[in-house]
């Protein structure tokens, strides 16, 4: 393939925020020669940018197992799925949105102070800018906010009530940059603005959108939000592992939580005994990442679905990870901070030991078939 010194602008993915492409970009600007009159190197190039993809998630999730090794196994189970290593590697936002998770996450559970309220506000902000919808994240800060509060037994500094204003305007004065682009590529029948208007029309029009989708995480849609596309469809949501990999995988994933649970490593945050420290430190916390949910549903509702339409269409199971994996998380520490266990006991040392082995012999044959799965679409008769 020649390259060609000719500069040609790219439409179609410019209402998407660049922080996620530029360590991709950075890799491609330095294989690929766009303006050379030799070989131009693009699948060489291709291929970088997926890798830089997959180092971020590698080094997000280390970085995530040396603060919670507690959850080794469930992290390390659900950085396996298919869907997940699919869009790790694509050249996406899927990536800086699961690193900036796991920094997200890290920095809840350090020790609270006015310093990890401002450096919190960095990875939320990051995901606010890439997609609005996260401001809901802006809730978990909150309860940090009063978690440090409850300790410090004082009024925090004012310029902490300040500091969220600046991802709320970063935000804002993108989604203004780029909502001609979202309007420009629209499909048709689809219009952000007709949809606002017949969703204020008819408000309870919401309930049953919201009530539809719901029952729909349950089902098998691949685009409806449905179980098996959380686990793994590939081909842009098109095809599935097969029932055998569905299978393997959702009984490591149960085997990864019960290892986890029985692990040596103590919760990550000890609950105080008044109800303000359960709430600000488990309960509301795990509520913020599932209110993702029903948002990303609604989000979808008006920017891609057809005015009026009675369901909610292009909820990939990729956009579930994020308040699914959160909220497990707060779930799973604050059983293990209630449950009496002795850690120390030989018995669960061993039988965790063996839940551990479990995983990977249900996560090792898992992969394999579902690249067989794939295999067979492409290639195989």
């Amino acid at each position: 393939m020649q390259g060609s010194p000719q500069d040609i602008d790219a439409y179609g993915a410019c209402f998407y925020s660049p922080i996620s492409y530029l360590l991709p970009a950075l890799a491609i600007k330095l294989i690929a020669r766009p303006h050379a009159t030799g070989l131009s190197y693009v699948s060489e190039a291709f291929y970088a940018a997926r890798l830089v993809n997959l180092l971020l998630m590698a080094f997000a999730v280390s970085m995530f197992l040396i603060h919670a090794p507690g959850f080794r196994n469930l992290t390390l189970v659900l950085y396996s799925l298919p869907m997940a290593i699919q869009q790790t590697v694509s050249i996406n936002q899927e990536s800086m949105i699961f690193m900036l998770m796991f920094l997200m996450l890290i920095l809840w559970w350090r020790v609270p102070s006015r310093g990890q309220l401002a450096m919190l506000l960095i990875p939320i902000g990051l995901l606010m800018v890439m997609k609005a919808v996260y401001g809901l994240m802006l809730g978990l800060w909150l309860c940090a906010l009063i978690r440090l509060w409850t300790q410090e037994r004082k009024a925090p500094a004012w310029w902490l009530f300040v500091l969220p204003l600046i991802p709320l305007y970063l935000a804002y004065r993108w989604g203004r940059m780029s909502s001609f682009w979202i309007y420009a590529f629209l499909p048709p029948g689809v219009n952000p603005d007709l949809q606002m208007a017949f969703l204020r029309a008819h408000p309870d029009h919401i309930l049953l959108l919201l009530g539809r989708q719901f029952l729909a995480l349950f089902g098998r849609g691949h685009m409806t939000g449905g179980w098996t596309s959380v686990l793994g469809v590939l081909g842009w949501a098109k095809y599935e592992i097969g029932d055998g990999a569905y299978a393997l995988l959702g009984a490591a994933i149960l085997v990864a939580i019960a290892a986890d649970l029985l692990s040596s490593e103590p919760a990550l945050a000890p609950v105080g005994q008044s109800w303000i420290d359960l709430a600000f430190s488990r309960i509301l916390p795990m509520l913020s990442a599932l209110a993702l949910v029903p948002a990303i549903a609604l989000v979808i509702d008006i920017i891609f679905t057809r005015v009026g339409h009675d369901q909610i269409g292009g909820v990939q199971g990729r956009y579930l990870h994020f308040p699914y994996f959160v909220a497990l998380i707060f779930g799973l520490d604050w059983i293990k901070h209630a449950i009496a266990i002795d850690w120390r006991s030989p018995t669960i040392m061993r039988t965790s030991q063996a839940l551990t082995t479990c995983c990977i012999l249900f996560c090792v044959p898992a992969i394999w078939l579902s690249i067989r799965k794939i295999l067979s679409v492409y290639w195989l008769p």
